[in-house]
């Protein structure tokens, strides 16, 4: 038996977004296990880009919806990266 997602949420942007913010931010601090403060660095940076830069400079516009979106993304993954790396370490 294979499982498939329903395409409708395969090809939702929100979806594909907020999974590829997810895992950078995953991917940065599992590749950077021993730096302590990587999770509040890369939450930090996250905001500034989301709320600063993205929603002043993103062509098309973003919305408030899009940037807590992918901010979630960023947070969720330093989270889950940390709780990967405290688990196997």
């Amino acid at each position: 038996m294979t499982f498939k997602l329903p395409v409708a949420v395969t090809t939702n942007p929100d979806f594909i977004a907020f999974n590829a913010h997810f895992w950078v931010a995953y991917a940065v601090v599992v590749t950077f296990p021993r730096v302590w403060w990587m999770a509040p660095i890369v939450t930090i940076v996250a905001a500034v880009k989301e709320f600063y830069i993205d929603a002043r400079y993103e062509v098309p516009p973003q919305t408030a919806h899009d940037n807590w979106l992918d901010f979630l993304g960023y947070v969720l993954g330093a989270v889950v990266g940390v709780t990967a790396v405290a688990w196997l370490v």
